[in-house]
C-alpha cells in the first residue's frame, strides 16, 4: 500500500510582529506505506514570510556639541550648542522631542577699562638760550583704569629740546693709539696708529687738521733665504753591462742659503 499525505495544518503564528518574520505549517501521513508500497514524497513542513511591514523606529537625539565661542569677551555675550538626531523616526515611530539648539549668556563680567591720559599741556620756558636747553609739559589721567584694565604707562611729565641753535664748538682729536702689528716680519713693513675725532667742529668752530692715520717703517732687517735644491737629473747609464753595476743621478743647489736661512740637507748625488 502506498503512503498518502494528510491535509496541511493551519499556519502557525508569525515569528515577528514586524520587520519580516516566518510562519510554518505541517502535515502527517494519513496512510503509511506498507507491503512494498511507495513512500510519501515532499516535505512534511512548509515556511512562508509574514509581517513584512517595517517596525516603528523612534527618533533618538545624539549628544550635545560643545558650547560655541562666546560672542563677546566681556560685558555679556551669548554662545550656542546644538545636537542632531542620531536615529531618524520611521515607519510610524515617534519624532524627537525638544530643541536642536540651545543658547546661554556668557562672559557677563564687566569689560576692563584701560587708563587714558589727557592731552599734553603746552611747553614751559626753555632752560637755556642757546646750545640746546630743555622745556617740559604735563598731562593728567583722563580715565582711570577699572575692572582689571591696564594702568597708564609712561610719565605725566615730558621734556623736549629747545633753543637748539649751537654755540661754536672746536674740533678735538683723541690721543694717538699704540702702533699696531707690523705688516711683515722682515724685509721692511709698516705699522699703523690711529686717532679719532672726539668732538666734531660745529657752529663755525675750528675744524681738525691732519690725518686720523699715521704709519711708520718696521722690521726692516733682511728676510732669511733658505737653501733650495734643483730637480734631480735623469739617471745615468749603468757602469757595467753584467755582473751588477750602478747608475747615478745628480742635483745642484738652485738657491744658496743667505741671511741666516736653512742650509740644504741631503746629498747632491744619488746611486742606484
Amino acid at each position: 500500500m502506498n503512503c498518502v499525505w494528510g491535509g496541511w495544518s493551519s499556519w502557525g503564528s508569525c515569528s515577528r510582529s514586524c520587520g519580516g518574520g516566518t510562519k510554518t505549517r505541517s502535515r502527517g501521513h494519513s496512510t503509511v506505506a506498507s507491503c512494498g508500497g511507495a513512500a510519501c514524497s515532499g516535505p512534511s513542513t512548509q515556511s512562508t514570510s509574514c509581517n513584512s511591514q517595517c517596525c516603528p523606529v523612534n527618533c533618538a537625539w545624539g549628544g550635545w556639541s560643545s558650547w560655541d565661542r562666546c560672542s563677546q569677551t566681556c560685558g555679556g555675550g551669548s554662545q550656542s550648542k546644538s545636537r542632531s538626531a542620531s536615529v531618524t523616526a520611521k515607519c510610524g515611530g515617534n519624532s524627537c522631542v525638544g530643541p536642536s539648539s540651545s543658547t546661554q549668556k556668557c562672559n557677563t563680567q564687566s569689560c576692563p577699562v584701560n587708563c587714558q591720559w589727557s592731552s599734553w599741556g603746552s611747553y614751559g620756558s626753555c632752560s637755556a638760550t642757546c646750545g640746546g636747553g630743555v622745556h617740559t609739559r604735563n598731562r593728567g589721567v583722563a580715565v582711570e583704569a577699572a575692572h582689571g584694565g591696564s594702568s597708564c604707562t609712561g610719565q605725566g611729565t615730558s621734556s623736549g629740546s629747545c633753543n637748539t641753535q649751537c654755540c661754536p664748538v672746536n674740533c678735538v682729536w683723541s690721543t694717538w693709539s699704540e702702533y699696531g702689528v707690523c705688516s711683515v716680519s722682515c724685509g721692511g713693513g709698516s705699522e699703523v696708529r690711529t686717532r679719532t675725532i672726539l668732538t666734531e667742529a660745529a657752529c663755525g668752530g675750528t675744524k681738525c687738521t691732519g690725518s686720523n692715520r699715521d704709519s711708520a717703517t718696521c722690521n726692516s732687517k733682511t728676510c732669511p733665504i733658505n737653501c733650495v735644491w734643483s730637480q734631480w737629473s735623469d739617471w745615468g747609464s749603468c757602469n757595467a753591462t753584467c755582473g751588477g753595476g750602478v747608475k747615478i743621478r745628480r742635483r745642484t743647489i738652485a738657491v744658496q742659503a743667505r741671511f741666516g736661512g736653512s742650509e740644504c740637507s741631503g746629498e747632491a748625488q744619488d746611486i742606484m
